[in-house]
Formats: C-alpha cells, sequence, structure tokens
C-alpha cells in the first residue's frame, strides 16, 4: 500500500475514487472530495477524521 504524503496527493486519491466509483455507477460526481479539501485547509481545527 503506497503512503500518502501530504493533504494534495490524499484529495487527488479521493477525487480519483469518486469519480471511479461515479463513472462505474453510472451517476454524476460529487464534489465531496474538494469540500473536504476546502474545509481542511480553512479551518485546521475541526478534526475531520
Amino acid at each position: 500500500m503506497p503512503i500518502i504524503e501530504n493533504l494534495e496527493q490524499e484529495i487527488a486519491i479521493i477525487n480519483e475514487s469518486y469519480s471511479l466509483a461515479s463513472k462505474s455507477n453510472n451517476m454524476i460526481k460529487s464534489d465531496n472530495g474538494n469540500k473536504f479539501y476546502q474545509v481542511r485547509k480553512s479551518h485546521p481545527e475541526i478534526e475531520l477524521y
């Protein structure tokens, strides 16, 4: 399993996962990965995990 080295890499992986899941299920991709990133960057005091 690869090691995620930074937040930007993590968000890229999350967004790729959302894209793959939406394509394989014939759905519209959500923007949750980008929203997660925005909250993490803007409000680091909020624990999202």
